[in-house]
This record gives structure tokens, C-alpha cells and sequence, in this order.
């Protein structure tokens, strides 16, 4: 080959095909664990590993009931998208049931706050990308522990069943407009009761330090 034909060739640019994305109106969930720093630097390296493990398995649990699909794991959060805003509120209720019987029954003082919204995104690649998924993420940011927020358009499209605040309007973080959200009332008290599998069952707190706390 001559050097033109190899300078010629090698500043062609390459035209490689666009991925493909279909628009779908789906209701996002992100999780997130509550002051997650103090925790690990109160446990140590690896018993926080032990109780990370042990959300990460309980909250897939939740998604796999509920229909759930995880399209992003953030180290202490996860974001999953489902096809109705109403199994979406019903995985958040059930995950937040499950935290809230490990922390009586063992000692598992883990606390999540979830953030809910309904609007359509684009799905590429195996993941999903846009507005509302943004809007998801800063639902969860302005939420408490144990507390889930949704979107009063996630709220109504998944037709009742739950019992909420009165809506209000929030300003989230480097969006331009206001959103209207409500707080579901304790997870504890509402929503369906679920059993998960047994291989997600919270560690078990022991007192003795050296035996290793979040492992039985």
C-alpha cells in the first residue's frame, strides 16, 4: 500500500453505527443508603462488606418479586426501572419493610431512602438514560431515612392502594422547574406483606467484637 493510500486510510473517520434507543414511558427507582460513610467507619472495612452484601441481596430479592429490572448498581445504591409505577411502589414498601425487621430482630442498623418518578426514558445498551431518570435520583437525594418519595405522577398512575402525604412542590438539584412529590406513610404499616428468600436473612448482631458481628 502506498503512503498516501495509508495517510488517506488512516484519516477517514470511522463510522460507527449509532446505538439504538427506544423511548418508553417506565417508572424509575433509585435506593440509596443513608449516612453509609459513618457507618463503614463505625463497623470497619469488612464487616460494612458483610452488610453491604447483605443489602445487595435483599434489595435484588425485592426487585425479582416485584418485577424489577437493575439497570445500574451505585456501590451503596442501585437504580431499577419497572413497567408500572405500582410495582415500583410496592418493591420500595416491601424493601423498606424488610430493613425495618432487621433492625428489630437483629440489630441491622441499616437505613434507605428511596425516590420514585414515572416518565419515559430512553433504553439503550442495557441501561436507560434520561430526564426522568435524573429526576428519580434527585427524588431520592431530598429523602429521609426510611422514607419514600414518589412523584405525585408516579403516585396516581399506580392507582392507589397507598396512603400519603399531602402533595407538595420541591426544588431538586439542576433542574429548572419545581416538582410535585408525596411522601408514602410508613412502609411498615402499608402495602402488601412479602416474604423473601431465607439466603437473604440480615446477619445477626453479637456484642463480642471478636467474633465477627454481621457474619452468622
Amino acid at each position: 500500500m502506498s503512503t498516501q493510500a495509508v495517510s488517506t486510510a488512516t484519516s477517514q473517520p470511522e463510522h460507527n453505527p449509532e446505538p439504538s434507543a427506544d423511548r418508553r414511558r417506565l417508572a424509575i427507582m433509585v435506593t440509596d443508603i443513608v449516612e453509609s460513610t459513618p457507618l463503614l467507619v463505625a463497623l470497619g472495612d469488612d464487616d460494612w462488606l458483610c452488610v453491604l452484601h447483605w443489602h445487595d441481596r435483599m434489595l435484588r430479592a425485592a426487585f425479582a418479586v416485584t418485577g424489577g429490572r437493575e439497570i445500574n448498581h451505585m456501590g451503596d445504591g442501585f437504580c431499577v426501572v419497572f413497567e408500572h409505577p405500582l410495582a415500583a411502589l410496592e418493591c420500595a414498601v416491601l424493601i423498606q419493610q424488610q430493613l425495618a425487621a432487621g433492625r428489630r430482630a437483629r440489630g441491622v442498623e441499616l437505613h434507605v431512602r428511596i425516590g420514585i418518578q414515572w416518565a419515559d426514558v430512553l433504553e439503550t445498551s442495557g441501561t436507560c438514560v434520561g430526564r426522568g431518570v435524573h429526576e428519580a435520583s434527585r427524588i431520592a437525594g431530598i429523602t429521609s431515612a426510611d422514607e419514600i418519595v414518589a412523584s405525585t405522577t408516579a403516585f396516581r398512575a399506580a392507582g392507589g392502594g397507598f396512603s400519603a402525604s399531602e402533595p407538595r412542590a420541591v426544588e431538586l438539584r439542576g433542574l429548572p422547574d419545581p416538582l410535585e412529590v408525596v411522601s408514602l406513610a410508613s412502609p411498615c404499616q402499608t402495602g402488601p406483606q412479602r416474604r423473601l428468600n431465607a439466603h437473604v436473612t440480615a446477619p445477626r448482631y453479637i456484642s463480642n467484637r471478636q467474633e465477627s458481628p454481621w457474619r452468622q
